[in-house]
């Protein structure tokens, strides 16, 4: 996985310790600061169960230290992961790496 490559990134929440009145509480501060940064943005969002963010950012490791601080700000769940994927999934070029928000790189 190349670092300085784009990146999509889906931010799972265990909505059992889910502890905001509603995603857009994440995703708002998430996309402000993303865009503000010029790396990237909120693409969209779900959840059963899970609560999940999409984001899309043009450099992987300025737009993972930027996701991650935010998150950690908002005071999010240790269980939240980020799965980063990179490359076409569909000609098996693609990669996910998973990380946590709080883990050390």
């Amino acid at each position: 996985m190349d670092a300085h490559e784009p990146a999509f990134l889906e931010i799972v929440l265990d909505s059992a310790e889910f502890t905001f009145d509603g995603r857009y509480e994440i995703e708002n501060p998430l996309h402000e600061a993303l865009t503000a940064a010029g790396i990237g943005e909120v693409t969209g969002g779900g959840g059963m169960g899970k609560s999940n963010i999409d984001v899309e950012v043009s450099d992987l490791q300025a737009g993972l230290a930027l996701v991650r601080r935010v998150l950690g700000g908002l005071k999010v769940a240790a269980s939240t992961v980020i799965y980063a994927q990179q490359g076409d999934q569909a000609k098996g070029t693609g990669q996910v790496t998973t990380y946590r928000v709080y883990e050390q790189l």
